[in-house]
This record gives structure tokens, C-alpha cells and sequence, in this order.
């Protein structure tokens, strides 16, 4: 079983852990600093989350263009066909989320509950406001780090391009390796975390809601 580490239960980190707490194969662990949710913004998701065809996936009035421009069909394709695994109870927030606009923290919180009131294992929640140092220092052979601490990223500044080594790194701590990334069928930036030494994968996500 492969252990993921989640820093971040903001909407990403909770979106995530969601995702892959209906997923065999995965125990999570998600790091969060906060107690409450108490962001009340206003925030709505993009409607390309919700897409269910390659036409509809870039008729975003904001994003489509982009879509289009940067991603090939076959990308587009590979993301439509990954959501039809994303559980119905998942699912069916997300539809409610890109219809209009509500508080960033009732997003938190559902997910949140959905997470909790699930029955399902494999998720432990661990309250720490975590450093750099110790999140690469707690991670194990086959381990995967994922950074959604938004905008203030925690290992963005570790990321070094290329390809991930053949051999684990000898002495001193992991050098975290990113490599190249297509657009995930969820918010967020990226497919498979790249690997790094020790046999590690980490990657770092961005905020996955659009602010008004």
C-alpha cells in the first residue's frame, strides 16, 4: 500500500484525500495547521471540472480558450475518462460547486464531513503546522508528498527540473524532482507525482478555485 502525505486540507488537500480515500491501494495522511475553516470568501469552481465531452470540457467562458490552446485532444480525452471513477458522492458536490458561487469555508467543511462520515480507512489526520524540513525528512522509500499549501508553497523551492534518478540519493536529505505535467481531471497541477530520491514522489499544487 502506498502512503501519500497531503500538506494542506484547504480545498485541494481535501479534494484529494477524498479522491483518493474511495481508491484501493493508497493510506493517507493529511497535515493541517488550521482548527476551523474559517475563509468565507466567496468562490466558484470552473465548470470544466464537470465536463463530460471534449466540447463541452472548452466551453469555459474563461478557461475554454485556454484549454484548447495548450491541451490536445487525447489529454482532454484521458482526463473526461479518469472522472468516471471519481465516487457519486464526490461527484455530485462538485456539480453543486460550479453552479454559483459560495463561501470558501462550506467547501472545506463538506468535504471535510464527506471525508469523516465516510466509514472508510486509510485516512489520518494529523493537526501540525508543518516545516519544510520535516516534510521531506518523514518521508519513506515509495512515499508520496503532496504540497497544496496554495500560493506559500512548501516545497516549491526544493522542485529541481529533470528526470527522476534511476538510483536513490546517498547522504543528506531527498532532492525533490519534478518533471513533466499534463492538466489533472481535478483542480490542481499535475498527473503522476515525479519521483525523487529514496524512492519518494513528490509534487506541489496550486490553489484549485477560481476568487471573485
Amino acid at each position: 500500500m502506498k502512503r501519500v502525505h497531503i500538506i494542506g486540507a484547504g480545498p485541494v488537500g481535501l479534494l484529494l484525500t477524498a479522491l483518493l480515500q474511495s481508491m484501493e491501494g493508497f493510506s493517507v495522511r493529511l497535515y493541517e495547521k488550521r482548527p476551523k475553516y474559517t475563509r468565507t470568501r466567496m468562490v466558484k469552481l470552473s465548470s470544466f471540472l464537470v465536463a463530460d465531452s471534449v466540447e463541452s470540457y472548452c466551453l469555459d467562458y474563461i478557461d475554454g480558450e485556454n484549454v484548447e490552446a495548450v491541451f490536445d485532444v487525447a489529454e482532454l480525452e484521458e482526463s473526461l475518462a479518469f472522472r468516471q471513477s471519481i465516487p457519486g458522492d464526490l461527484m455530485s458536490l462538485i456539480r453543486g460547486w460550479v453552479q454559483g458561487f459560495c463561501p470558501l469555508n462550506s467547501i472545506e467543511q463538506t468535504l471535510s464531513n464527506l471525508i469523516d462520515n465516510r466509514g472508510l480507512n486509510g485516512v489520518e489526520r494529523i493537526a501540525t503546522t508543518m516545516t519544510e524540513e520535516e516534510a521531506i525528512a518523514m518521508l519513506g522509500p515509495g512515499d508520496i508528498l503532496i504540497d497544496c499549501t496554495g500560493c506559500k508553497s512548501l516545497i516549491r523551492d526544493h522542485l529541481a527540473p529533470g528526470p527522476a534518478p534511476r538510483v536513490a540519493l546517498r547522504g543528506g536529505p531527498p532532492r525533490v524532482r519534478a518533471g513533466h505535467r499534463r492538466r489533472p481531471a481535478l483542480p490542481g497541477r499535475t498527473h503522476d507525482p515525479p519521483a525523487c530520491g529514496h524512492g519518494v514522489a513528490a509534487t506541489s499544487y496550486p490553489g484549485g478555485s477560481r476568487d471573485r
